[in-house]
């Protein structure tokens, strides 16, 4: 039996070599790391607990249906705001965010997404695994796109990812106070002289 479980490890070992090659001759990307593990069997599906919260979520808002037909969402790690099955971040099983902290007078951009240890899912406190971003445009979408791309996390995402990216980073921004020039102060000076 030991030989037949090492003959069956090292055929798989050659299947997925084989299959590493036919993906690199396709020019389709490697992950960076390893990919998602599943749920662990004991949680329910994403549909399921979507059916469950989707009329009933506290986080929920709700605006008048005659101004807005749209329900938004205050839940974490929720990506638009949307209260939708697609942007949820407690019913998808790879949440994703990107949002800016304040402490004090500095500024941060950080990407949350779900652990990628199934374990963590069952601990609230350490489902979540954030990553800081660069202020720096040409760095932080660098980083973002490894992340997200690159490691074949909710790929469908990325653009809107990338556009909340810069809208935080707009957002962080001053505007500078202009300085209150006179009309009459300018003829006084040219009249004097």
């Amino acid at each position: 039996p030991l030989g037949e479980t090492r003959a069956a490890a090292v055929a798989a070992a050659a299947a997925d070599a084989f299959a590493a090659k036919a993906l690199a001759a396709a020019g389709v990307q490697k992950p960076v790391s390893g990919c998602k593990r599943p749920r662990p069997a004991a949680l329910a599906s994403p549909d399921l607990l979507w059916e469950c919260m989707r009329a009933s979520s506290s986080f929920a808002r709700r605006p008048l249906r005659q101004i807005l037909k749209r329900p938004f969402s205050a839940e974490p790690q929720n990506l638009m705001g949307y209260h939708t099955l697609k942007y949820s971040g407690l019913a998808a099983r790879e949440a994703l965010d990107v949002r800016g902290l304040r402490s004090g007078s500095k500024e941060s951009i950080e990407l949350s997404q779900s652990h990628a240890k199934a374990s963590r899912v069952l601990r609230p406190s350490s489902s979540v695994a954030t990553v800081g971003l660069s202020k720096c445009p040409r760095r932080g979408l660098v980083r973002l796109d490894r992340e997200v791309n690159a490691k074949f996390y909710r790929r469908g995402l990325l653009n809107l990812a990338r556009q909340k990216y810069l809208k935080v980073r707009q957002s962080f921004k001053k505007k500078r106070p202009r300085p209150a020039r006179s009309r009459r102060a300018k003829k006084a000076t040219v009249a004097s002289a």
